[in-house]
């Protein structure tokens, strides 16, 4: 929980979203999906909304690190929170939700390592790593695009 401790400030929330008074906890997630994605959590509910960082049904979306956002989704699995909210999908039984997303992470992460140490070029990486870790929406949006960024991300690794 380093990196969500490291990040996370206190700060009254306004009225608008909830009674006068009530304290909340902001993090901003570094190494995240875009370097900084923030979360609240109302301390007085035990209410997280996980803004882009949880996808429940949908395929995530890697728009920033993948090794940042393996590790972010390790942490918020850690979490003991009442109501996680995920930012895309469903609210559902908690840290189970976030199970698929760690899978096809650590899925797509594996299939690209995989495809560069066979000396695969980008495209045939994109045609070929396939989608793992549940029955996802959105899949021919987004998938092709995370290769894309995994692969870019990883290729460099040593």
């Amino acid at each position: 929980m380093k990196l969500l401790k490291a990040a996370l400030s206190t700060f009254a929330l306004p009225e608008r979203l909830l009674a006068a008074g009530t304290r909340g906890r902001r993090g901003a997630l570094q190494g995240g999906k875009r370097g900084t994605s923030v979360t609240v959590l109302d301390k007085s509910t035990g209410t997280m909304f996980l803004g882009d960082l949880a996808f429940v049904g949908h395929l995530p979306v890697v728009d920033g690190s993948l090794r940042g956002f393996i590790a972010v989704t390790d942490e918020l699995s850690s979490l003991h929170v009442a109501r996680p909210i995920p930012g895309h999908g469903r609210a559902g039984p908690w840290p189970e939700a976030l199970e698929p997303q760690a899978r096809y992470l650590r899925g797509l992460a594996a299939d690209v390592r995989a495809a560069i140490k066979a000396k695969r070029t980008l495209s045939e990486a994109v045609a070929g790593v396939g989608v793992t870790g549940g029955d996802w929406k959105l899949v021919d949006a987004f998938h092709k695009r995370n290769v894309t960024a995994a692969y870019a991300e990883l290729e460099w690794e040593e």
